[in-house]
């Protein structure tokens, strides 16, 4: 089964911020590992960098919690190594691509 992680760092601009549900577009930059196990062969891991789009929704719960829930593109991911059987090699020329995610999230507010 394929493991990937991600770190993005960005911002997130919300509409009608005076409603308990906002809908919100964000955008980012960050690093992502990918990870296909195979105990008979090693494990192939991807490692590199891209730009992070999406839009969703939070739902206010209370003044101090809410929940949402997006869907984000990750694009122009750019793979910069390969690491397989303990080897780790630069990847030239780069491969690009893109992935498409679903998030949930539990946000707490601090005043």
């Amino acid at each position: 089964m394929p493991d990937m992680g991600r770190l993005f760092s960005g911002f997130k601009y919300h509409f009608m911020t005076d409603r308990t549900m906002q809908p919100f577009f964000r955008a980012g930059v960050g690093v992502f590992s990918f990870k296909i196990e195979d105990p008979l062969n090693g494990d192939l891991v991807l490692n590199g960098q891209g730009f992070d789009l999406g839009l969703g929704v939070d739902y206010a719960l209370s003044d101090s919690f809410s929940i949402g829930a997006g869907i984000g593109n990750d694009d122009l991911l750019t793979m910069m190594s390969l690491k397989f059987k303990e080897s780790m090699e630069d990847l030239e020329p780069k491969v690009s691509g893109d992935t498409t995610s679903l998030d949930v999230e539990f946000i707490f507010h601090f005043d």
